[in-house]
């Protein structure tokens, strides 16, 4: 690589200009400039972005696998020529074993030098450029190692410590692009997960602002520039101060786009096997001393995670986030021999008498388990979860010059693995003194290696014979890690990875806390005082317990305070097959959360008309009013009984819902529907209410398609154009568009059906709509859009200001609805917002406008977006319930009961198990049983309702509906009964000419079926069930067009005196009392 000097300093590294020179490739090239004992024996030079090829002789016709083994050293010292990273011995062993390999060993810039951080640096895109060596270097090995001998399609990237963070950072670079450079990793003591990244301007800024004032840049108009010249001495005197050291890899949403454990979580990281092991003792290099009691190992518990504040970076810490946890972290590590480390034999069950304390052990075990021992379990998992092959293992063997106050500490493997035990790089030679066995060792674990580059599998190499264990893949359900071990016969064994089980999950299930409170990779700094983590930590913790709220493909979640981004996440995959991650730039339909900005575009309009409206001779209200009459001939509109285009946007129009009737007119569940074709034929067909306007709430979906096309044919413009215009420029929805299409989403995105156990399966989606839903939006612009929100909401004359006013119906109730926001309860707080719903898609947006907070949940599979916005509000707010009264649900709350105005039925039966107290009312679209809760035996709430139940007779005040229904019991059907009386008066063909709509009945008492004629064709045959005498059955329509089916249709059967029907009455809470007159 070009030498980083002069204007390539401090600037991501280059390749080196091409020669047909020959160079004298004798001797190893000066390491980079660090600072720490790693280079106090080497060469040091800004020109040290070399590396080293290491290869056997006599295999001139042979392409053979690399090792490219990557240093370590907290990122602030070491290099490749270190003697203790010699690579000819594991070489020369793989040519032994029959598995001969190249190794390669490369550089990269250091400290300072390789992680200079600073507003200025992020906008010329030069961050965490050692990191970008790293990555250069493996471009060239893939280019050019077959000049070598060496293959290019089975490259092998390994490192330990800082250099298995940095394998960790270069299997999830760039969201986890798969790059083709490596086909395996090897992880020593360091993974992807819990990387430490420090906020550019609250952490780094100051010091690089310190260093321009020192170089005399402060005054130039491009200072890093002026840095890359500034005199070296100075600079370099700089980071090797207190003030300018602990440079470290930051999060820069480009070569680290997201967290590690976020990341893998999602399966975003390049999918190759991997070795991820630690050594036994990993924490003594990293706990404090000095711990004599639990107060001492609570308080550098908390010490050690306490928040910078925003001006001075390190100083004036607020309340350590670790404090919140703290009862559960002591009790998942207590103090006991069966949790210490160090666990050598010699040491015993006895506590540390020496200036460690006597809980040194206990600190040690955590220490050791949340820098390194709980992220190694973790990595596993995800790699296993998406079926990748991993490899663990924990090194048990403590080298000669290892005190045995240090049991088996950190980097002890090293030696063992290059087969390197003369002692280069240490006083005393690890196996001085000891059994041969250490020397065999070394032999077994360079062997194991070398076969795993070789061919990915680490025990390829082994002979029929061979004594030591095989190294077993890892399970989830039965985890296995191999120990390395000298004083054991066989050198090798495997045992059960579940020790410190409890410790160690609560670390993984608390991973967002901890990893912007501890960064992994300083090994060799260990003042971790002065570590820090930004308020984001805790939002970032709470969403990251969303996928496990709603597990499925995938999903994205962002809360929003005033115009501050709290949190946001994305997890899973936008197509499964594909394997494509989701990110917050992918593409959701939105559905149902369009309507709400359907009715901005409609309120912009009544603000400011375009020019063609502003030329008609009266006002946009009126030019409103008089499209709706046209959309809908057959209906009165406007006065005191007839709708209104309020009406529409408030859900009390009282027109049915157009995707419920599609079923009706002989829709396939998973037939086409063109808004342009099909919508107008429907709204033809459309001649009545099922309520008088004004006067009820119910959802319908025709609402909005009839005031898309309003705004439409009125403004001259397109809806699409409308709300680009006039709501996605404004609020900075960049990505945001109307893609009214559902079988051309955009891609990547898959929305799925199904669930954990039936497997997830592609959804089918082939209509069309502009009005009720239709927009398709990102993360990045939802959140954009609620920014734009709650800024407006200080504007009385905002677009918001008015939509988010509460409504009312005619007779001046206030209504739960209105403007295409749903006013609700979000864990126990008001809230305005709505739900999005398409098959294989469920979102949510809610705003509790008091905090100006507003949660944004998106996911492409079928799951309940409230259960995590509940969760999230809760946490965030400190909210906790109170536990409820209790109060026994007696026989006569379950049945069927039948209200009489309606035609409808609803159900009634005990409420889950995990909710006692409370019963399961079902009337709804999709048959969603809403909980209420029982205040009395015979009264019951919700947040929607109010049920009084007086014998027979069941009192439902459904207050969003602005209605009560007064449901009469059905009598229920005996089994014996099932059968027995003759079904010729209800088979048979009804006809409804006002829906142009034909009811088919067949088969025989007991097990009929139900099937509709129409417009949209010949649909399926639904199978019904007779849930009351008197001829009262449920049609079952669990699939429908639209994403929420209509769920149980009511079917009455309308007998005559002489027992023959003459009609039925079919309908749903979607479209009411639909009558079908007997034609056969």
């Amino acid at each position: 690589m070009a030498p980083p000097l002069d204007d390539v300093s401090a600037t991501e590294s280059l390749n080196a200009t091409f020669s047909n020179n020959i160079y004298q490739a004798t001797e190893y090239a000066p390491a980079c400039i660090g600072y720490g004992s790693g280079e106090s024996d080497l060469p040091l030079s800004e020109d040290c972005l070399y590396l080293n090829v290491i290869r056997p002789s006599g295999y001139e016709n042979v392409s053979l696998p690399v090792g490219l083994w990557i240093h370590g050293g907290g990122f602030t010292t070491g290099g490749s020529r270190m003697p203790g990273y010699n690579l000819s011995y594991i070489v020369e062993n793989s040519v032994r074993i029959g598995k001969p390999i190249i190794g390669v060993s490369i550089a990269y810039r250091l400290s300072g030098w390789g992680f200079l951080a600073s507003q200025q640096v992020s906008g010329q895109g030069q961050t965490n450029i050692a990191l970008r060596d790293q990555r250069l270097a493996m471009h060239w090995t893939k280019e050019n190692i077959g000049a070598f001998g060496g293959d290019a399609e089975k490259i092998t990237i390994w490192g330990e410590s800082a250099g298995a963070a940095s394998v960790g950072f270069q299997l999830t670079a760039y969201n986890g692009r798969d790059d083709n450079l490596f086909w395996a990793a090897i992880m020593q003591s360091c993974n992807p997960i819990f990387y430490f990244s420090f906020d550019v301007e609250a952490a780094y800024q100051p010091a690089y602002d310190n260093l321009v004032n020192l170089t005399n840049c402060s005054t130039a108009i491009d200072t890093l520039d002026c840095l890359r010249h500034a005199d070296y001495q100075i600079v370099n005197d700089f980071f090797n101060s207190t003030a300018g050291s602990n440079w470290q890899p930051i999060f820069d949403g480009d070569f680290i786009a997201r967290w590690g454990s976020q990341q893998l979580a999602e399966g975003a990281f390049v999918h190759v096997p991997i070795i991820d092991g630690a050594n036994s003792d990993e924490g003594t290099s990293f706990s404090p001393v000095g711990v004599n009691t639990t107060q001492d190992f609570a308080s550098d518990v908390t010490e050690l995670g306490k928040v910078p504040g925003e001006a001075t970076g390190y100083a004036g810490a607020s309340p350590s986030l670790a404090e919140s946890f703290l009862p559960e972290l002591l009790a998942a590590y207590p103090d006991g021999p069966e949790y210490w480390i160090p666990g050598v034999e010699e040491l015993g069950n006895t506590t540390m008498n020496d200036s460690r304390g006597a809980m040194y052990r206990r600190s040690a075990a955590y220490w050791g388990d949340v820098r390194i021992v709980a992220n190694r379990r973790g990595t596993c998992e995800a790699w296993t979860a998406r079926g990748i092959e991993a490899y663990s293992y924990r090194f048990n063997t403590r080298s000669t010059s290892t005190p045995v106050q240090a049991g088996v500490p950190h980097a002890e493997e090293i030696p063992y693995v290059f087969n390197n035990t003369r002692g280069l790089s240490r006083s005393t030679e690890p196996v001085q003194d000891q059994p041969q066995s250490y020397q065999e060792l070394a032999i077994l674990m360079s062997s194991t290696w070398a076969s795993f580059i070789h061919d990915r599998d680490p025990n390829s190499w082994m002979r029929t014979n061979e004594t030591s264990a095989r190294w077993p893949v890892y399970e989830l359900q039965d985890p296995k890690e191999i120990v390395w071990d000298a004083n054991v016969t066989t050198l090798s064994y495997v045992e059960d990875d579940t020790y410190r089980a409890k410790g160690i999950r609560f670390i993984l299930d608390h991973a967002f806390a901890y990893r912007r409170m501890f960064f992994l990779a300083i090994f060799w700094l260990l003042d971790l005082r002065d570590l820090c983590a930004d308020s984001r930590i805790r939002h970032d913790g709470i969403l990251a317990a969303v996928p496990h709220l709603s597990r499925g493909p995938g999903g994205v979640v962002a809360v929003v305070k005033d115009d501050k981004v709290l949190g946001q996440h994305a997890f899973g995959y936008a197509d499964l097959e594909q394997r494509i991650p989701m990110t917050t730039k992918t593409q959701f339909p939105i559905c149902s959360i369009s309507k709400q900005m359907v009715c901005l575009v409609m309120v912009s309009l009544l603000k400011r008309p375009t020019p063609s409206m502003a030329e008609r001779d009266c006002d946009a209200a009126k030019q409103f009013e008089d499209e709706l009459q046209k959309l809908l001939p057959n209906l009165a509109c406007g006065g005191d009984d007839g709708v209104t285009v309020a009406d529409l946007y408030n859900m009390q129009s009282g027109i049915r819902d157009y995707w419920a009737l599609t079923t009706l007119w002989g829709a396939h569940p998973d037939g086409r529907f063109s808004y342009l074709h099909d919508a107008p034929q429907a709204l033809e067909r459309i001649k009545s209410y099922h309520f008088a306007s004004g006067t009820e709430y119910s959802y319908s979906n025709v609402n909005f398609h009839v005031l898309g096309r309003i705004l439409e044919n009125v403004s001259g413009h397109s809806l699409g154009q409308l709300l680009a215009e006039r709501l996605f420029i404004p609020a900075g929805m960049s990505t945001a568009s109307l893609c009214p299409n559902t079988n051309g989403l955009p891609l990547p995105i898959v929305g799925y059906e199904g669930n954990a156990k039936t497997g997830y399966f592609a959804a089918t989606n082939r209509i069309e709509w502009a009005g009720d839903a239709g927009i398709a939006a990102s993360l990045e612009d939802m959140i954009a859009y609620e920014k734009y929100l709650n800024k407006s909401l200080a504007d009385p004359e905002s677009l918001y200001a008015t939509t988010s006013q509460q409504q009312k119906f005619r007779d001046g109730t206030l209504a739960s609805y209105g403007y295409g926001l749903a006013r609700l309860k979000i864990a126990g707080q008001s809230a305005i917002g709505h739900g999005g719903a398409l098959r294989g898609f469920r979102h949510g947006r809610f705003q509790i406008p008091g905090e100006r907070l507003s949660v944004v949940v998106m996911h492409n599979f079928e799951t309940a977006p409230a259960v995590p916005a509940e969760f999230i509000v809760k946490r965030l707010l400190n909210i906790s319930e109170p536990e409820p009264q209790t109060i026994g649900v007696s026989a006569a709350w379950k049945g069927n009961f039948l209200d009489d105005d309606t035609q409808l039925y609803v159900g009634v039966e005990e409420g889950d198990r995990e909710k006692p107290g409370t019963i399961a009312v079902n009337y709804g679209p999709g048959n969603v049983g809403e909980t209420a809760r029982l205040t009395s035996e015979t009264e019951a709430k919700s947040d929607s309702m109010q049920l009084t139940l007086e014998d027979d007779i069941l009192h439902v005040k459904r207050i969003d509906d602005n209605r009560t229904l007064r449901a009469v019991r059905l009598q229920a059907v005996d089994k014996q009964d099932l059968g027995q009386s003759s079904s010729e008066n209800i088979v048979g063909i009804y006809r409804n000419e006002e829906c142009d709509s034909t009811f088919t009945v067949t088969g025989d008492c007991g097990s009929l079926y139900g099937s509709f004629d129409g417009y949209l064709g010949r649909g399926p045959a639904w199978i019904m069930r007779q849930i009351g005498k008197n001829n009262v059955w449920a049609l079952g329509n669990p699939r429908g067009l639209d994403a929420t089916p209509p769920g149980d249709w009511t079917v009455v059967f309308n007998d005559q005196e002489d027992g023959s029907c003459s009609s039925v009455t079919v309908g749903c809470w979607l479209a009411r009392k639909v009558k079908y007159v007997r034609v056969k």
